[in-house]
């Protein structure tokens, strides 16, 4: 189980993220419509925010939701005691990676299984978040010496929840 402290963090940043996806998919709508010009072949073209499959394409991801993400962000950003977001990054592909510098205490007592059951059981996080990427992934360290990753991806949480 993630301690109560943690928990409200894992909490606040999801449902943070989840409200910057709704709102850079709002603003990528605005950037991508099309334009009406006399010369069509002058036309430049623009990469839609989406791909065949519905997640939000790579270049999406870095050119729209990212800088929604780190705006008036310093990082490294110590979130708690235990924990420190050091960056966050996109890619490869429709993936959004948040690294931490964790505390031995949490090393401890953090359970991965406990981060995707949260995600996945949580709808509207599974919604907005897992079905838009192909994965969302916590990477996290302990004085800089690389400990695990956390990968919630669409497959992951079907085996976890019925949807």
């Amino acid at each position: 189980m993630i301690p109560t402290a943690d928990y409200a963090f894992h909490k606040r940043m999801l449902v943070g993220v989840m409200s910057l996806l709704a709102v850079s998919t709002i603003a990528s709508l605005s950037l991508y419509q099309p334009i009406s010009i006399d010369n069509p072949d002058k036309l430049i073209s623009v990469p839609s925010p989406y791909r065949e499959d519905g997640r939000y394409t790579e270049f999406h991801i870095k050119s729209s939701i990212l800088p929604i993400l780190t705006k008036n962000e310093k990082f490294p950003n110590k979130i708690s005691n235990d924990v420190e977001i050091t960056k966050i990054t996109a890619g490869p592909g429709s993936t959004i990676n948040y690294y931490y510098n964790i505390s031995p205490n949490f090393a401890k007592v953090h359970s991965t299984s406990d981060v995707k059951k949260y995600i996945c059981q949580n709808t509207q996080l599974r919604n907005k978040i897992v079905s838009k990427l192909d994965s969302y992934n916590f990477v996290y360290f302990q004085s800089d010496k690389y400990l695990y990753t956390v990968k919630v991806t669409e497959a992951s949480c079907k085996s976890l929840v019925s949807y």
